[in-house]
């Protein structure tokens, strides 16, 4: 009896050692927190009772941060929609002022035209060649292309064409 005593104690010891070594890996970023977590214990159930005080404590950190991560989600996206609607609201002062560039001590705003975005008008008037076999896809890549080729050689893509393109504003922050 006094055998398996003397054992299970050595066993328990010996987990005790892994567990501080393991946990050493762990905290290694952290000396500090190392030390306070594992100062002066040997006993395997005071290690593991420390073990499980600073899981039950990261559990807590992890969960106010997904809490944090999606409030600053949707700050982020209030934070973009105005970004995009002030940018929108520069832009429209720009064309009623009829100037294209703007320099101020904070940025430089200029005005340039935007490439001309295909527009389709009627899917079904589209020739074979553009759609890619599949469940039927219009490549629209590649029609892109070949419509503004045919408008710069006077030709037609029934169903596609080039909208009038539009104006966007640039601001480089110095």
């Amino acid at each position: 009896m006094a055998h398996s005593k003397e054992a299970k104690l050595n066993k328990a010891v010996g987990a005790a050692e892994i567990l501080k070594s393991q946990m050493a890996d762990i905290f290694a970023d952290d000396h500090d927190l190392l030390q306070d977590t594992l100062e002066g214990e040997t006993d395997l159930f005071e290690m593991v009772d420390q073990a499980l005080w600073q899981m039950a404590n990261d559990k807590q950190l992890i969960e106010g941060i997904k809490i944090i991560l999606g409030e600053a989600s949707q700050r982020k996206s209030r934070i973009e929609k105005r970004y995009s609607l002030l940018l929108a609201a520069v832009l429209n002062a720009c064309q009623v002022a009829e100037t294209k560039k703007i320099e101020r001590p904070l940025a430089t705003v200029s005005v340039s035209a935007t490439k001309r975005k295909l527009v389709i008008s009627d899917e079904t008037l589209i020739p074979d060649n553009y759609w890619q076999p599949q469940d039927p896809k219009l490549d629209k890549k590649s029609l892109d292309l070949d419509v503004r080729d045919a408008e710069k050689n006077g030709r037609v893509i029934p169903g596609a064409g080039l909208d009038n393109g539009g104006e966007q504003v640039n601001i480089r922050f110095k």
